[in-house]
């Protein structure tokens, strides 16, 4: 059997892993880089997580900044 995955299901993949690891990326920014080596050093990934910024509030009920 042969699998053969593009970078997008790879980066799935790994959100997945970190996931199942109990990392609650709900509110995370996750920056993924793939990087091939030589050799027996094979592919790697540098993995960034960051929390997203709060979105500002557009409730009609909160009176306008002055």
């Amino acid at each position: 059997m042969k699998i053969n995955l593009n970078e997008q299901e790879i980066h799935t993949a790994i959100e997945e892993y970190i996931s199942n690891q109990g990392i609650d990326l709900s509110a995370k920014h996750i920056k993924i880089q793939l990087t091939a080596g030589r050799g027996a050093n094979g592919f790697y990934a540098d993995i960034a997580l960051r929390d997203t910024p709060a979105e500002p509030s557009t409730s009609p009920f909160e009176d306008p900044p002055d």
